[in-house]
């Protein structure tokens, strides 16, 4: 989700470098190559269905007709005319908030990776000095010593007393013993 928010908000107005020349450019290629849609072919195929659909109707009707049918339809024509404009404007508008959305998430990701190189993994302790370093490094080395360790007892029906490994039974098992089995 990130990284196509970072594909999307490349162009926006607000980026790393401050405030850009320009604020709309369209950016959709890149997000279509991210997600793998064509928009091109798709653009043709659609201008080539419209154009055979009216070829075809032009064929089917007289000029008298024309005048007709345009009369009874005028007003489904307008009703369409007026949803494609709403669906357009309801796009804009989904354009733009997702635009200020991706933006939102590409600071909010610019400021985890910044915060990520402060609390980086391999640099000291804020506030831990010299003398507590050396102190948990020799207790971990006293915590880490074998021979503190007690010694392995082993499972029920694991070991006979003669020290051989026998199957163990379905009443002897245990949970324990049925997982090591399976691992």
């Amino acid at each position: 989700m990130d990284v196509l928010c970072l594909d999307l908000a490349s162009g926006s107005a607000i980026g790393r470098h401050g405030a850009r020349k320009h604020t709309y450019v369209d950016q959709s290629p890149l997000v279509a190559r991210r997600l793998g849609l064509a928009s091109l072919p798709l653009a043709c195929l659609t201008f080539l269905i419209a154009a055979q659909a009216f070829s075809s109707t032009v064929s089917g009707f007289d000029s008298t007709e024309w005048f007709h049918f345009g009369q009874r339809h005028i007003k489904y024509g307008i009703l369409i005319t007026l949803a494609w404009v709403c669906l357009v404007l309801v796009k804009i508008i989904m354009g733009v908030n997702l635009i200020s959305v991706a933006t939102h998430r590409r600071a909010d990701m610019e400021r985890r990776e910044a915060e990520d190189v402060v609390n980086d993994f391999g640099r000291d302790p804020i506030g831990e000095s010299k003398d507590e370093k050396n102190y948990n490094r020799d207790l971990k080395t006293l915590l880490l010593q074998k021979k503190d360790d007690a010694s392995r007892a082993s499972d029920m029906g694991e070991r006979t007393k003669d020290g051989v490994k026998k199957r163990p039974g379905l009443n002897e098992l245990t949970r324990f013993t049925m997982v090591k089995y399976i691992w």
